[in-house]
């Protein structure tokens, strides 16, 4: 099959051609613009102005709909944009008011300006009808960071024959080389028609176009022979006040938890293409909360970042990725671990305990930018406090425990560009230090972490073709007994009885590397795809700064996509992808494999339908017992269908519905549906309803140690089956009065219940073979312990179990937030935020129906934190 994938790769080469013909040559103004949206300037009505956009969808490659006439002009500090576009029906034009960064249904305008010209970068401006702004970066040539936020004017104004647009962007905000001589910058222009689903480019970019950046036109005929100074500075104020309940004899408790912060971020131009941002005493609480997360596997859960400065500018630092489609692959980088949860725990016995929330930040720097030869440099750094534990011993005395050690986390970044981005190579380093300054530190967690690795790209003739891939080598540090405990840990097994790896407990570092080359289509008027080879060796560890679940793997997979952007009598457009996958262990032994299938269509009248499909064949799970010997993972098949109505409604739903289902009798059935409701242009509302049933055959327990279990290496494995029943949802409301100044609300209340449903030994190594227990060999000793006797009259010694193995338990989350943003200033903000976390855990047979788990789950304890923001934006 995978021969089949590739040969279909070859027959779909094609030739290269450079898109040269769309040039502007930039106006000069000495005289202010007021920018109100009104074009009445004389600056305006000088020159030609840039028309003629072609579409991108719905009829790729046809002449937009209405005209647009574009006019860009430039003095010593700003770049004036002027943009009137024509609409036969302006009462139609869609002007929903959106959030910052926000899509919403609304007509749009934006400028692309590639000020580099690296053919790789572009800064991009939007705005509305409403006023409503977008900004983004994009950079390798195709990839964007939503996060990057520029401090830039702008002013939209309804007019009797469509609507028009002014925005200020300062040359502060856009990078590139001063010179004498003239600038050459790549531009393009995007123009947004919501009622007709109209997306159309100046410069076109098709469906099938090979780039986006690199499709631009061209902005010429200014001189810039210096840069002004870049001097940024954002002072701020926070406090918060967290309320919780708890018990009065607790010393550490307080029904208030008040704290206040003062500190500053800042940004300074270094040259006239590196930027030096920094924070001192940062506040990096987070605005939005992560989801409730119920985790019952070995394998740690990996949380989304959601804190802005490591949001911020950091396309430079995502790396160890190549540019295959559905690649997954580990994160060697992953900011989250930076001010992350203190790890330690109190050794002693204690009748009270105060652990810290988080790792404190004390603070960070990021230095970033490109040279004119195309050498992307990027660093970062952050140095964490240590964490200390309070708590009372049982003689009433108090101590401290060090949790969590004084730790410096650094990442660099080097990338050179050649041949107009075709080509680029370069080098990568995460390293972690930590202080471990007590002997509970020093036998808990690493003294050192490092990855250093190489990557590269280069595309070949044809330029949707292209070659990528890296290499890394991760080495750590620390006492025995931390590198004992990682030899064991998910990520690795060493301790497992059945392969030739085994645990050296006298070991002080461990080292591994891990590699990945793709061959890849990124497009092309029909056909793209990837193959992608991956290895990631035994020893391979980037858990300190990065994220991984498993090493000693080998993984193949490829991937093929047709799509068809040409309108037909009943669809606009339709893709059809396949993809295959084969998992071995680092000796290509010890795997699984198998193919999925996804369809997708959208109609004529917007609604979009897709279905999916996929087969695992089945094989070797090597980490089903937890370290001991390999499992057998059944066949199973996956399915879903969805349909969504159209989005261009002020009223749209959508549908989802999931099976999946294996051999050995476990499935997973979900359903979802949604609703979004725009009442007028300043309110939009989201509901979303969730169902999911479950029923797992292989849910772990426990290993018991045991001289007469010889099949199994002398350790009895103890799984359950389990069966889980979920059911929610999630409401969101957006009121936004103006683009300056919203309010949110989100709920999320999710009510679960999970019940062991038999309890019973894994039997033989590399099947998935079990034998469950007879009540007649579980005994209640009893309410919270259980004795089981493995062979009734046989000699095997018995063991005891938690009861809840034999028994359901009720998990009640509920997450809600209420924010309000003002932006009063550019650049400066005030946040008011709310925020409510509910949990409730209880062991019971008793499924909760739907009114009763959400009573009890607003007679839960309730956590409130009340946070409160105020940051000033200052620039010289």
């Amino acid at each position: 099959m995978l021969k089949i994938v590739f040969l279909s790769f070859l027959l779909s080469l094609g030739f290269a051609f450079e898109n040269n013909e769309y040039f502007y040559d930039i106006l000069k103004t000495n005289n202010e613009i007021t920018i109100d949206g009104v074009l009445d300037e004389v600056i305006w009505k000088t020159g030609d102005p840039i028309s003629n956009f072609t579409q991108k969808d719905p009829k790729p490659g046809e002449p937009s709909r209405y005209k647009t006439e574009v006019r860009v002009a430039i003095d010593d500090e700003f770049i004036y944009v002027g943009a009137y576009l024509y609409d036969s029906a302006p009462d139609s034009i869609a002007q929903q008011i959106i959030r910052r960064d926000g899509w919403g249904y609304s007509d749009w305008f934006a400028i692309g300006i590639d000020s580099y010209y690296d053919k790789r970068t572009c800064f991009g401006f939007h705005v509305s009808p409403s006023g409503s702004i977008r900004d983004m970066l994009y950079f390798n040539d195709t990839e964007t960071d939503d996060s990057w936020d520029a401090v830039w004017e702008s002013k939209s104004v309804i007019m009797n024959d469509g609507w028009s647009t002014e925005m200020k962007i300062p040359l502060s905000q856009l990078r590139f080389t001063p010179s004498k001589t003239e600038q050459i910058w790549g531009l393009n222009f995007y123009r947004k028609t919501a009622r007709y689903g109209e997306e159309s480019f100046w410069a076109p970019i098709l469906m099938e176009s090979k780039g986006f950046v690199s499709e631009f036109g061209i902005l010429k005929g200014f001189v810039l022979p210096k840069q002004k100074k870049r001097i940024e500075i954002l002072p701020y104020i926070a406090s918060s006040d967290k309320l919780e309940s708890g018990s009065k004899q607790d010393p550490y408790w307080s029904k208030h938890n008040l704290s206040g912060n003062l500190g500053v971020d800042f940004k300074i131009g270094l040259g006239s293409n590196f930027t030096l941002t920094g924070t001192i005493n940062p506040d990096f609480g987070q605005v939005e909360a992560d989801p409730a997360d119920l985790n019952l596997s070995a394998f740690e859960t990996f949380f989304e970042e959601r804190r802005p400065f490591f949001l911020e500018g950091t396309d430079i630092f995502k790396f160890g990725k190549t540019r295959a489609f559905s690649a997954n692959s580990p994160s060697i980088f992953y900011s989250r671990r930076i001010g992350r949860n203190p790890r330690g725990s109190i050794l002693d016995n204690s009748e009270y305990e105060n652990y810290p929330s988080q790792t404190n930040i004390i603070s960070a720097l990021k230095f970033s930018g490109k040279t004119s030869n195309g050498l992307s440099i990027g660093i970062l750094d952050a140095l964490t406090a240590e964490e200390d534990a309070l708590y009372f011993d049982s003689t009433e005395t108090e101590n401290s425990q060090p949790i969590e050690p004084y730790a410096n986390s650094l990442v660099l970044r080097l990338k050179q560009d050649l041949k107009e981005g075709k080509v680029t190579f370069g080098g990568f380093l995460t390293n972690r230090r930590q202080a471990l300054e007590t002997n509970y530190l020093s036998s808990t967690f690493l003294s050192k972490s490092e990855v250093v690795g190489a990557d590269f790209e280069f595309a070949l003739p044809d330029p949707s073709w292209v070659v990528s891939g890296y290499t890394a080598r991760s080495n750590i540090s620390g006492a025995n007994e931390v590198i004992t405990d990682i030899q064991t840990n998910s990520t690795h097994y060493f301790q497992r009885p059945d392969d030739d790896i085994e645990i050296d407990s006298t070991m002080t570092n461990l080292e591994g590397t891990s590699s990945e080359i793709s061959l890849t289509k990124i497009s092309g008027k029909n056909l793209k795809g990837s193959l992608s080879y991956r290895q990631i060796s035994p020893g391979y560890d980037i858990n300190e700064l990065g994220y991984m679940r498993s090493a000693n793997s080998k993984q193949l997979k490829s991937y093929i996509e047709y799509q068809d952007f040409v309108p037909k009598k009943y669809w606009q457009l339709f893709s059809f992808s396949f993809g295959t996958w084969n998992d071995r262990d680092y000796k290509w032994e010890n795997g699984n494999n198998g193919f999925w299938a996804d369809f997708w269509i959208r109609l004529n009248n917007w609604y979009s339908v897709s279905m999916d499909f996929q087969k695992s064949g089945g094989g070797k799970n090597r980490t089903l017992t937890r370290g001991g010997p390999i499992a057998g993972l059944p066949t199973s098949n996956k399915y879903g269908l969805r349909i969504r109505t159209d989005r261009r409604k002020s009223v749209n739903t959508y549908v989802r519905i999931g099976n999946r289902f294996a051999e050995d009798g476990e499935y997973d059935k979900s359903f979802r549906t949604g609703i979004n409701y725009r009442p007028n242009s300043q309110w939009k509302i989201e509901l979303d309803i969730f169902m999911n049933k479950e029923f797992d055959t292989d849910q772990f327990v426990e290993s018991i140690s045991d001289e007469l279990a010889v099949n199994t290496y002398k350790t009895r494995y103890i799984f359950s089956d389990i069966s889980n029943d979920s059911k929610g949802f999630s409401f969101e409301t957006n009121m936004i009065s103006s683009p300056q100044l919203s309010i949110q609300f989100f709920l999320r209340p999710e009510i679960s219940h999970y019940r062991y449903e038999g309890l019973k030994e894994f039997l033989e190594p590399g099947k998935f073979n079990f034998s469950y227990y007879e009540e007649d060999q579980i005994i209640e000793i009893d309410d919270e312990t259980i004795e089981i006797d493995p062979d009734r009259i046989g000699l095997a010694p018995s063991f005891q179990l938690s009861s809840d193995y034999t028994k359901g338990f009720n998990f009640l989350s509920l997450r809600s937030n209420f924010i309000i943003k003002w932006e009063y200033n550019p650049g400066s903000a005030l946040f008011l935020v709310w925020q409510q976390q509910r949990d409730h855990y209880e062991v019971t047979d008793s499924r909760l129906k739907l009114d009763e788990g959400f009573g009890q789950l607003m007679k839960s304890d309730a956590i409130n934190t009340i946070m409160f923001k105020i940051a000033y934006w200052i620039s010289s």
